[in-house]
């Protein structure tokens, strides 16, 4: 194949990665607008309200509206919710998709970081990993979406290829860690979940070529632009949420920093997914492949994950054996760097228990499955062989993989002239506007008259019926001492759980009076009853 690419003249190296890095995310632009406008649980929930509360001031004039997420870095939403607000519908879909694509280009720049072949041929195969790694379930059910894990993704894989074009050669300055930290590290800021990448890429450096001395230096440098990155991307937040609630990354870890705005012993950490046993932990690829529920709420799969789970550990035991019987340790031909591949692998080896142990979510795995393809191939790389049968096997195993993957989707509606519309009706001056029930109503807050405040007395943080928290002792004044009308939002399967939320703080409905929010998000019925009061005593 080699022979035959070098004799061609149309097909060049710059030609070929030239024409990947203009067109892919081009192409992943126009697929965004394919598959339809994101309308998943969190953006309803959180992501566009939290935008809105903070360009709004309203973090202290509304209450948990976004429920547990209302604590959440707005960061990234804040762009979002301002192009979205200006700018037409499909070309705020066209820009996340094309931006979501650029990971495909930073994916191509790794390959051809480690892959060891002539430079048209490691052209191409750098062009089949990147495409490889960004059709599996998760990247593609992300496409268009605001789950963000594939926009900070472009921080762990910017810092991944500075430690590999810098790191690995001795006589390059150890402050180039200290910059692939920051990428690394802001990526984590912006999505708390991503520090588990932190944990894995700060072990596996330990692992680069190099002195002890050498070593120390990269992981000290890596650690402190971590820490600039974290600081840079959510420092205004910690400060925020530490000020106000006296926890930095409250709610969660309130067991130890013992917030009265939250339950004291709880870690609010969801552990829903987590393995249950060990023999669950070491099956759970091939679990959560054959289930993809097992991990998530929609049917997505990714199979290079699996593949890559069998494969691993097969190139280990090699590499040990080798090491031992040097002698009988078959062919030795290598398509990639050994140390650059060392060094990737066991950075998704430890960032894939790092996320085993800490959420087993797959979202938040999504950068792990983008990077599959890549380790896929290093790994077949470490087996025993000629160099043309492991690329065949590497292949074959690619291909049967994208065979094999199956779009996640965590809700589209139709294309819309912006991207978010509400058709709330009229309420009279100086209502306040409560909200119940456990379903995602938030964004229909930033569609409310402002001086409108908005209270969820029910949601997935705080219960009525639970030992009261600051929350409810607010909630509960505010509620009292409000000398205006009332109104309830609720989404219609919830009218039970409403009408326990308004119990619990002392207050009726005439549910005669709700009428549904119309809405470009949510077809199922949310409705708003201008007739809520106080219960007589």
């Amino acid at each position: 194949m080699s022979v035959a690419l070098r004799n061609t003249s149309i097909l060049t190296p710059a030609r070929a990665s030239a024409g990947f890095m203009v067109f892919f995310p081009l192409f992943y632009g126009v697929l965004s607008l394919l598959v339809g406008q994101d309308a998943n649980w969190d953006f309803e929930n959180y992501h566009w309200y939290n935008a809105y509360a903070l360009l709004n001031r309203r973090l202290a004039y509304d209450v948990l509206v976004s429920q547990t997420p209302s604590f959440y870095n707005p960061a990234l939403d804040i762009p979002f919710y301002l192009a979205a607000s200006h700018l037409p519908a499909r070309l705020v879909g066209f820009l996340l998709g094309a931006i979501q694509g650029l990971n495909g280009i930073l994916l191509f720049v790794l390959a051809r970081c480690v892959i060891r072949r002539p430079v048209l041929e490691r052209t191409l195969w750098a062009v089949l990993l990147a495409i490889s790694g960004m059709v599996g379930g998760g990247a593609l059910g992300e496409l268009g979406a605001n789950f963000w894990d594939n926009i900070v993704s472009l921080g762990l894989f910017g810092g991944l290829i500075l430690l590999l074009r810098y790191a690995l050669d001795p006589s390059q300055p150890a402050k180039w860690a200290l910059f692939a930290g920051i990428l690394i590290g802001g990526a984590a800021g912006l999505k708390q979940p991503h520090l588990i990448y932190c944990a894995g890429i700060g072990l596996a450096i330990f692992l680069l070529p190099g002195t002890a001395k050498r070593r120390l230096a990269l992981a000290g440098s890596l650690a402190l632009g971590g820490f600039a990155g974290v600081i840079v991307t959510s420092g205004f937040w910690i400060a925020h949420l530490s000020v106000t609630y006296g926890n930095p990354l409250f709610p969660y870890f309130n067991n130890i920093f013992h917030s009265p705005f939250a339950t004291l012993n709880r870690d609010f950490r969801d552990v829903r997914m987590l393995p249950k046993s060990f023999l669950d932990a070491l099956l759970f690829p091939l679990r959560f492949t054959l289930n993809p529920y097992r991990t998530g709420e929609t049917l997505q799969r990714g199979t290079a994950m699996l593949a890559l789970y069998v494969v691993l550990p097969m190139a280990v035991l090699f590499a040990v054996f080798r090491r031992r019987s040097p002698s009988r340790s078959g062919s030795r031909e290598h398509s990639t760097d050994p140390a650059a591949s060392r060094f990737l692998l066991a950075a998704i080896g430890l960032s894939y228990l790092a996320w085993l142990k800490m959420f087993a979510i797959y979202r938040y795995a999504v950068p792990l499955e983008m990077l599959a393809p890549l380790g896929i191939f290093l790994a077949v790389d470490l087996l025993p062989g000629s160099a043309r049968t492991k690329l065949i096997a590497a292949g074959t195993l690619l291909a049967v993989c994208a065979a094999t993957n199956v779009r996640g989707d965590w809700g589209h509606v139709p294309w819309h002239r912006r991207y978010v519309e509400i058709d709330a009706p009229r309420l009279p001056p100086n209502t306040m506007v409560l909200m119940a029930g456990y379903e995602p109503v938030g964004f229909i807050a930033a569609g409310l008259p402002p001086a409108f405040p908005v209270l969820r007395i029910q949601s997935n943080f705080i219960h009525p019926e639970d030992t009261p928290s600051r929350f409810t002792e607010i909630m509960k004044t505010r509620i009292a001492e409000h000398q205006g009308p009332f109104a309830l939002i609720y989404l219609a399967k919830e009218k039970e759980d409403a009408m326990q939320a308004l119990a619990e703080y002392g207050m009726t409905a005439d549910w005669s009076s709700c009428r549904e929010v119309p809405n470009s998000l949510d077809d199922r019925s949310i409705l708003l009853c201008d007739e809520v009061s106080k219960a007589r005593q």
